[in-house]
């Protein structure tokens, strides 16, 4: 969600909102959030949002973010600068090379039967691609998100009229909290090679890195331990670091941002909810049944229609079109078949 659009707001169902008043008046805003100039009126803000899902609940309070919340991490590394800075520290990026302006959550979907991504810092090079994500959770299925996101950018890239060999090289680079690999090391690094010959490699252009915020302090290059520290205990202590804390605290007193990290977590979890709804009700119906393909022409069939739903209440909301594709993963053509 852009920091131009309008606001969404969608009702929660098992969702509950902690409201805590504040007052809020002229706040003055950096060239980052609206060109120097100021918003005035801005509307009481929830402390935090509680959300409620299948029993489980977590709490998101927007004053605790760190580089580490994806959110905070979009924020910072949409800077060119920053983020050009991050991959010379972590991947060896030359200073003398220029990147692409990064973009944040940009969505790829290769096909309308496909699953589609939201890489959260996309940005290249002549010669390189790359997707950064920040993955706060650990999960045994990082290592294929990781291939399933370099095939995406590789068909995001490639149009029908060149060959493979203009293909870029491709690197996505994982920011991880835990050590999904349990090996100790501070950086694991994979490229393809002949298993009968390890020593030849595939030259495909695709390397995947993982850094563990846990294993920093075995980290040899000063630069990136104190990146990787401030990632795993918020303390920052090189220039670089520190600056981005700087910004993370100056967003954080952004009551419009704020705004955005709230309702951004609304449609989230409204999302979530009404898809394992659908979900549950395929299941009951295939069941019903009694075979295989019903099962999963339900499931296929309750999603979306679900998805057509949720997409009606954000349209009634006045909510943005691109939010709303984004957050429903219905085509453009089933948006217009709504209005």
């Amino acid at each position: 969600m852009g920091l131009s659009q309008k606001y969404c707001h969608a009702e929660l169902v098992s969702a509950s909102i902690e409201h805590r008043v504040a007052n809020l008046s002229d706040i003055p805003l950096s060239r980052h959030l609206n060109g120097g100039r100021s918003l005035k009126n801005v509307r009481t803000i929830p402390a935090h949002v509680t959300l409620s899902f299948n029993g489980r609940s977590r709490t998101r309070r927007y004053e605790d973010l760190t580089i580490a919340d994806n959110f905070m991490f979009h924020k910072v590394m949409q800077d060119r600068e920053m983020c050009r800075r991050l991959l010379q520290i972590l991947l060896g990026l030359s200073p003398e090379v220029d990147i692409t302006e990064p973009v944040a959550e940009g969505g790829i979907r290769t096909s309308p039967d496909s699953k589609s991504v939201f890489l959260d810092i996309r940005t290249s090079t002549p010669f390189t691609e790359y997707d950064i994500e920040m993955q706060r959770a650990g999960s045994r299925e990082i290592p294929r998100r990781a291939r399933y996101y370099q095939s995406v950018m590789d068909i995001d890239f490639l149009d029908p009229s060149m060959n493979y060999i203009e293909l870029k090289e491709n690197v996505v680079l994982f920011i991880c909290l835990t050590d999904i690999f349990g090996r100790g090391l501070p950086v694991y690094t994979f490229s393809n090679t002949c298993s009968e010959a390890p020593g030849l490699p595939l030259n495909d252009g695709t390397k995947k890195v993982f850094y563990i915020a846990e294993n920093y302090d075995k980290l040899n290059e000063e630069e990136a331990r104190s990146f990787m520290a401030l990632v795993k205990t918020g303390n920052p202590s090189s220039a670089y670091t520190k600056r981005i804390a700087e910004i993370v605290e100056k967003y954080k007193n952004y009551p419009r941002m704020k705004r955005e990290y709230l309702d951004a977590m609304q449609s989230e979890s409204i999302t979530a909810m009404e898809m394992e709804e659908a979900r549950q009700q395929a299941l009951a119906e295939g069941h019903a049944e009694g075979h295989a393909a019903g099962l999963a022409e339900g499931l296929k069939e309750g999603e979306r229609q679900k998805a057509l739903e949720t997409a009606r209440k954000m349209t009634a909301e006045n909510c943005e079109r691109s939010l709303i594709l984004k957050v429903t993963g219905i085509t453009e053509e089933d948006l217009d078949s709504l209005s």
